[in-house]
């Protein structure tokens, strides 16, 4: 009994744990005596015992470390030991006190002498690319040739990466992008044009391909996501400042100077990074993440798209298949500047402010030739368009992880924008009118976000949307086209108002997690419309959302499965100046299921089938008739209506960056189901077009195959592209019945770009595409052709890198069956470069054919539209830049 009462004893007093100091940080800073940050280092925190024990250890690719930890009572100095490749490990005694919590220190690292075996020095020669879990590496002097003049140009020629020159988008393995960081760091936001289309390709030493990327580092172990991340890394040189200066004078037919100046300037610093540029150019250059030639969507524009009221009146020319340098006849300039205060990895204040003004000149020619019930009807147009936008934009983040388990971001938008369009308008060679169309909108947002860890296996992330949007048009038009007045001027006022909150609970792990979320979320907007002859609108919309979502993620080495399903009630309203409807109720289910085999490294397949809904209420809310055009009126008849769409898509990719080969299918099918069909009644003047709901099915398919690879037998890489497109909707035309109607569209392209091994190289690209209309149970059908080839021949030295040439031809022909209307574009591009030198000189040559015009030939169900639009004219450019 004794010798058990003593053993129970012991063993109490030995188990009591023993006392621990409070919590000691250890943080720092590693360096090597050039200055230089370590591609990778290991801080070791060891105890004086003998043999030692490690207590903890961190890595970092930054050069920083921040450790806590807490150290028994008796514990009166430990040992930090420092290993990194190429560096000698380096040891340091800390003493530790109770009266320091904190410990500060920065260490100098020496290099390690080479390792000689037998008189020979062996190095470690880096890949072109490499691969680490979920970051891709390209080392880009492998892929450069000294030509390259902004970040964008690297891209290009990047195995697997896209870029589109006109929007700036780019795509990796064909998934859009979400951030362009900056050594590690998110300084421009979703605005990434300004980066990859400003910052120098010269200063760029890597660029990381980050998949699975997520800003929030704790949502980061719980959600499994498809975004892409590219980070700039900067050769060490350039860490501190960098930047350059443009200077750019020549001449545009038919005298005119014309010009280019540009200054670019990139701050580095530990706790702090910044960007700025100013610009001003007439020479049809948009180096601008904004588009107000064709008004295509910037990135930062796409996700706000849900709180932005698509303005009724639009004002732009229609995409094209020309270069938007050959039709950007402009006076622009812009200010862009960036600024990151960063207190920590996961924490930091961005500040964006963007300022855009810009006159475009455009000259314009429509012809309609309308073929329906048995009338042939032909009207023409013929425009001569002066626009001025003007754009101010600011943008603040703030992000702070609190501690381990609390993650905080705020985020502010304002933006401001007018853009006032002149018009000369010539109607059908007769009458002649003056327009003008003033634009405003003025747009805030603010966002809320809360994420908070509950353990290893749960989190809850909140979320609080507020915005408001206001856009405002004026449309004048002399001598008026409708009434008695001497001239029309309509009016019309928007506020679209928006309140979202949500709950979001994560649980279980990356590979096994689900979410759950629960969701409110409140939308009025109101719509008011004055017009000297047409009734007033005055119209309301209140829409209040209640919505719970279940997502469940499995993956595995092999495959990967996402059921979702999306439960939303909705009740929706419309006040109207003339009476009141009733409320409507809106029970949605939005199931859909993503299932992802991956047959290796290099190749997946994924197929998604799903339903989804789209509120059609909030673009048909007026019932009077809106003045779009000297020619065109709209209407609507306004019902609280939701669009049903059914979708199948299914995709195949393989991708193999080191063979550069790239094979991709996608074939998408929807089944829409009730719509807004548009009813026209057209005469030689005017086109009044009504939408009405229509409770019935439609079809859209859509198809692309693309497959290229470098050639070894030939040094030249080939790329095959097709597309097919098939659509059937509904319409009215002339009082006519119920239409079906159906639009075909097929493109196919061939690329050869050759890399031999001497100072002539070759890139052909040739693309033919064909549209084809028609309505069921009529004769009348509607088809056009169109041909493109680009024609490039590169000159460079292979002994002297300081010099290179580009002749390029194009050949634009907008119907094959009249191949005697075709355009022909001619350019001459000449860079001098001096090795080891920083200025740099460009000679540039634009449309030395001076065409003045080109054509675009549109079929529909009902009529073939021709369009004339004015083109840049020739242009030759002497632009000197001084890199700092």
């Amino acid at each position: 009994m004794i010798a058990i009462r003593y053993y129970a004893i012991s063993l109490l007093v030995f188990s009591i744990p023993p006392i621990f100091l409070p919590a000691q940080i250890i943080e720092g800073k590693i360096r090597s005596i050039e200055g230089h940050i370590p591609d990778m280092a290991t801080i070791f925190l060891k105890s004086e015992s003998i043999p030692p024990q490690i207590l903890t250890y961190q890595t970092t690719t930054t050069g920083d470390f921040r450790i806590s930890i807490s150290l028994p009572q008796e514990f009166k100095a430990v040992i930090i030991e420092i290993i990194a490749h190429s560096y000698k490990p380096l040891s340091q005694k800390i003493v530790i006190s109770n009266d320091i919590e904190v410990y500060k220190f920065e260490f100098i690292l020496e290099q390690a002498p080479p390792i000689v075996l037998e008189e020979v020095i062996f190095t470690e020669k880096r890949s072109a690319i490499t691969s680490r879990n979920d970051t891709i590496v390209y080392k880009i002097e492998n892929f450069i040739d000294g030509t390259e003049q902004k970040v964008q140009d690297i891209l290009k020629k990047l195995p697997g990466f896209e870029v589109n020159e006109q929007t700036g988008e780019i795509k990796f393995k064909g998934r859009s992008i979400e951030r362009v960081l900056l050594d590690g760091n998110d300084l421009f936001g979703l605005n990434y044009v300004i980066p990859t289309k400003n910052i120098n390709a010269k200063i760029i030493n890597e660029i990381e391909v980050i998949e699975n990327y997520n800003d929030n580092p704790l949502l980061k172990q719980f959600e499994y996501n498809n975004r892409i991340a590219v980070n700039l890394k900067i050769e060490e040189s350039s860490l501190d400042l960098s930047g350059n200066i443009d200077i750019g004078l020549g001449l545009k037919s038919p005298g005119e100077i014309a010009r280019k100046l540009s200054g670019d300037i990139l701050g580095i610093g530990d706790k702090q990074k910044s960007f700025s540029t100013i610009q001003h150019n007439n020479v049809g250059l948009n180096n601008t993440p904004f588009d107000f030639l064709t008004f295509s969507q910037n990135i930062d524009d796409r996700i706000d798209q849900d709180f932005l009221y698509r303005k009724i009146i639009p004002d732009r020319i229609s995409n094209t298949d020309i270069d938007a340098e050959r039709t950007n006849n402009n006076n622009q300039s812009f200010f862009n500047t960036n600024y990151l205060f960063s207190l920590n990895k996961h924490s930091g204040l961005r500040i964006n402010i963007s300022y855009y003004d810009d006159v475009i000149r455009i000259s314009e020619k429509n012809i309609i030739e309308n073929n329906f019930d048995s009338l042939r009807l032909i009207t023409s147009d013929l425009y001569s368009i002066n626009r001025r936008p003007r754009h101010l934009r600011g943008e603040l983040d703030y992000r702070n992880l609190l501690s381990e388990k609390i993650y905080i971001t705020c985020k502010t938008k304002i933006f401001t924008e007018q853009i006032q369009s002149n018009y000369l308008i010539n109607r059908n060679k007769e009458d002649n009118f003056t327009s003008k169309l003033t634009t405003h909108e003025t747009f805030w947002g603010s966002n809320l976000s809360v994420s908070r860890k509950i353990n290893h296996r749960n989190i809850i992330h909140t979320t609080l949307d507020l915005t408001r949007d206001i856009p405002y048009q004026l449309l004048t038009l002399r001598p008026s086209v409708i009434g008695t007045n001497s001239y029309n001027e309509q009016m019309i006022n928007i506020l679209r108002d928006n309140f979202s909150f949500d709950v979001k609970w994560f649980y279980g792990k990356q590979e096994r997690s689900g979410v759950l979320t629960t969701g409110f979320s409140r939308t009025h907007i109101t719509l008011n419309t004055v017009h000297d002859t047409l009734s007033a609108n005055n119209t309301q919309l209140l829409s209040y959302q209640v919505y719970q979502d279940l997502t469940y993620t499995h993956v595995s080495s092999s495959w990967m499965l996402m059921p979702k399903l999306n439960l939303k009630f909705i009740r929706q309203q419309i006040f109207q100046n003339f009476g009141t409807n009733p409320h409507k109720d809106f029970l949605l289910p939005e199931p859909s299921f993503v299932f992802n085999i991956k047959v290796s490294e290099e190749t997946i397949f994924k197929t998604t089938l799903g339903l989804k809904f789209e509120s059609l209420t909030e673009s048909h809310m007026f019932s009077h008739p809106i003045m779009i055009s000297n020619r065109i009126f709209k209407t609507n008849i306004p019902t609280p209506f939701f669009q049903r769409t059914l979708f199948l898509d299914f995709s195949y990719l393989q991708n193999n960056l080191s063979k550069k080969f790239q094979w991709s299918t996608h074939i998408r099918y929807e089944r829409p189901s009730n719509l807004f069909v548009q009813s026209f009644e057209i005469d030689e003047l005017f086109t009044y077009i009504t939408s009405r709901p229509l409770f019935k099915s439609w079809s859209v398919f859509s198809s692309d195959f693309s497959i290229g690879s470098f050639v070894p037998v030939i040094q030249s890489t080939i790329k095959i592209n097709f597309n097919y497109n098939l659509i059937s909707y509904f319409n009215f035309v002339n009082l006519s019945e119920l239409r079906k109607n159906t639009n075909q569209v097929f493109s196919s392209e061939l690329f050869i770009k050759s890399a031999f091994d001497i100072p002539i190289n070759i890139e052909n690209i040739t693309l033919r595409s064909h549209s084809f209309s028609y309505t069921s149970n009529q004769n009348t059908k509607f088809s056009n052709t169109i041909l493109k080839n680009t024609f490039s021949i590169y000159y460079k030295p292979k002994k002297i890198n300081s010099w290179y040439i580009r002749l390029k031809n194009e050949t634009f022909v907008p119907d094959l069956n009249n191949l005697k209307q075709y355009l022909n574009f001619m350019d001459l591009f000449i860079l001098l470069s001096p090795l080891k030198k920083k200025w740099s000189l460009i000679l540039e040559f634009r449309n030395l054919t001076n065409a003045k015009e080109y054509q675009i030939i549109q079929p529909t169900d009902f009529s073939v539209h021709t369009m004339n639009f004015s083109l840049f004219p020739r242009l030759s450019l002497l632009t000197f830049t001084y890199h700092l």
